[in-house]
């Protein structure tokens, strides 16, 4: 879901958003007059175009989970999400608050790709237009493994790295272990390997 109140748009990948080509082929679009209406059999989103940025009046998503529906607006909070990842345990003294993740008990999550940097020519560069609102919403109800994988299909497969690889992890600020760990960052596990190959 993008908007921008000038009507530029950034269709660059950017560093969630990979493959931005990537789509659904079976929702039906209905589009009268001002309204917009995408229908995936999992989900029935309505747009009102009012001129306005996403609000609760404009933009509503239905959500079919089995017998169940719930509706999903802009704003409304999660308190079943399990929460996301940390990007780096360096500098870490104490609990971190870990922010919304991509699963959660809701049945949906939304990340919010606004303003992170574009790839343009296998480099990375600020987003021109900072300013347009860039949502993905993902709607799985409890199939987490297909949350999974619409994740891969716009941001792409992630790679695992060969065994030889691993070698031994370290940090060039101070030692990690299995004890330092939990009391510092919480429950975070570390594995670290050794190589028997040269």
């Amino acid at each position: 879901m993008e908007y921008s109140g000038d009507g530029a748009f950034t269709d660059q990948p950017t560093l969630f958003a990979f493959d931005r080509a990537s789509r659904f082929e079976g929702a039906s679009v209905v589009q009268t007059n001002s309204r917009v209406s995408i229908n995936t059999g999992a989900f029935v989103l309505t747009y009102d175009s009012d001129g306005r940025p996403f609000n609760p009046d404009n933009l509503k998503v239905r959500i079919y989970r089995g017998k169940q529906t719930s509706t999903w607006t802009p704003g409304l909070p999660d308190p079943l999400n399990l929460g996301g990842t940390l990007r780096t345990l360096d500098g870490c003294t104490g609990p971190r608050d870990l922010g919304m993740g991509l699963i959660s008990r809701s049945g949906w999550a939304v990340v919010d790709d606004s303003g992170t940097p574009v790839l343009t020519n296998d480099w990375v560069q600020s987003r021109p237009n900072k300013l347009e609102t860039d949502w993905y919403l993902f709607v799985y109800g409890s199939d987490y493994q297909a949350a999974l994988k619409s994740l891969a299909a716009i941001s792409g497969p992630a790679p695992l790295p060969r065994k030889n690889l691993l070698g031994i992890w370290y940090s060039r600020y101070w030692p990690y272990t299995s004890r330092t760990i939990g009391k510092s960052c919480g429950s975070i596990p570390i594995m670290v390997s050794r190589s028997t190959t040269s």
